[in-house]
């Protein structure tokens, strides 16, 4: 079986000398699906939905090929939302990676690539070890689709290597092959699928977390892996 994760994020790790608030939070969001054609048809049924009628997001898709997550209220995503909350549950479910800024060691946040790639690889272990839920059988490939904004071309191939190196030191390999792919948002329905998910996150726990829940927060929760996001540092085991 092929495994497809489609990543994007929302806010920024600081450099260690930047002050920050207990609510400061790096947000990656991956979409895990064993059918990603079923799942890209009905995000494209949502957006068209979105646009119908709204001159707005029509003229920033014609422009722009993506809706930015940025963009669009909350209550406005939820028609996007339901789309694949009502269709593609059977084969899809959510990562929700929150990086503490505050907490986080200065070490840690020195060299964000390298951030980056620590806690996609924590979150892997996670995801296999211990939570599957929608996968019953072993996993041949993994295919990640990345989004390619701020990445510098040296760490495009450190995070190939680094997660080739982790998962052959582990006594039982979690994957066979795993194929990385940095991808111009605009051109993956599913890398802007995880970009309005990150942001509905980042917003959520930047600025909402004590008051009423979104209906998009409670959608995205429905098909959290292990029903929880994955803090660091606090779920660092």
């Amino acid at each position: 079986m092929n495994l497809y994760i489609y990543i994007d994020e929302s806010g920024i790790i600081p450099k260690p000398e930047t002050k920050v608030s207990d609510n400061d939070n790096f947000i990656m969001a991956a979409i895990i699906t064993t059918e990603q054609h079923k799942l890209k048809r009905h995000f494209r049924k949502g957006i068209k939905n979105l646009i119908n009628g709204n001159d707005k997001y029509a003229k920033e898709l014609n422009e722009n090929s993506e809706i930015k997550g940025s963009h669009i209220p909350e209550n406005k995503k939820t028609i996007v939302f339901e789309k694949i909350f009502n269709n593609c549950a059977d084969y899809t479910e959510i990562g929700i990676i929150q990086l503490h800024n505050k907490y986080a060691d200065d070490k840690f946040k020195l060299v964000p690539a390298r951030s980056f790639n620590y806690l996609l690889w924590k979150f892997l272990i996670r995801y296999y070890s211990k939570y599957r839920k929608k996968v019953d059988e072993p996993i041949e490939n993994i295919y990640l689709y990345i989004d390619e904004r701020n990445v510098a071309q040296k760490a495009k191939y450190d995070l190939k290597n680094y997660l080739e190196m982790k998962n052959f030191e582990l006594p039982k390999p979690l994957f066979n092959n795993i194929y990385i792919e940095y991808v111009d948002s605009s051109t993956n329905s599913l890398v802007q699928f995880a970009d309005m998910v990150a942001n509905s996150y980042y917003r959520w726990l930047k600025f909402g977390e004590k008051g009423t829940i979104p209906k998009t927060i409670e959608m995205i929760n429905t098909l959290l892996v292990n029903g929880k996001i994955f803090e660091y540092p606090i779920d660092n085991e």
